[in-house]
């Protein structure tokens, strides 16, 4: 027990001095981590995706403007990303309305990629979205995906920044 203890201490210890970087992509002046770009990173069920990004500075993916939308998903397909499932920060956990996690705020109404049919309009399993291949569907929560954080708040981290058009990794 002893020895497993020294074992995990010396491996964060590790980790700290080599100085983490974490890998991130620049599209439209905002910077985003891709899960699935990165060897290290796992699928995620939602609530830990969200846990995820906050512990690297950012917020999972929230779409509220068409542009930033349109680039990033761009950005995905000339990269060879855009067939993954992500986790974006859109949910109705604490309602019936469809918010943006990072934001707070209800989806913007002057656009929308959801599948034909639209989101469920009452609570049910499925209260988690994703996006994939520019379209919006209503998952379980639990379910393990990639994801895509955003930053949202200038902090300091030690990021990597590759730019808009050349592939992560």
């Amino acid at each position: 027990m002893r020895r497993a203890v020294v074992v995990v201490v010396l491996a964060v210890l590790g980790l700290l001095a080599a100085g983490q970087r974490i890998q991130t992509v620049e599209v439209a002046n905002s910077r985003y981590f891709i899960s699935n770009a990165s060897p290290y990173s796992p699928q995620l069920n939602w609530f830990l995706a969200y846990e995820y990004c906050r512990t690297i500075g950012m917020e999972l993916l929230s779409f509220e403007r068409l542009e930033e939308t349109n680039q990033l998903t761009d950005f995905l397909r000339n990269n060879d990303y855009i067939t993954s499932d992500y986790w974006t920060s859109g949910n109705q956990l604490g309602s019936e309305m469809w918010i943006w996690m990072s934001t707070g705020q209800p989806f913007n109404t002057t656009f929308n990629n959801w599948a034909a049919g639209g989101p469920p309009l009452t609570k049910s399993q499925l209260s988690c979205m994703s996006t994939e291949r520019e379209t919006w569907s209503a998952q379980n929560c639990m379910d393990a995906k990639h994801f895509i954080c955003e930053q949202t708040r200038c902090f300091y981290y030690n990021y990597v920044t590759t730019n808009q058009g050349t592939p992560q990794g």
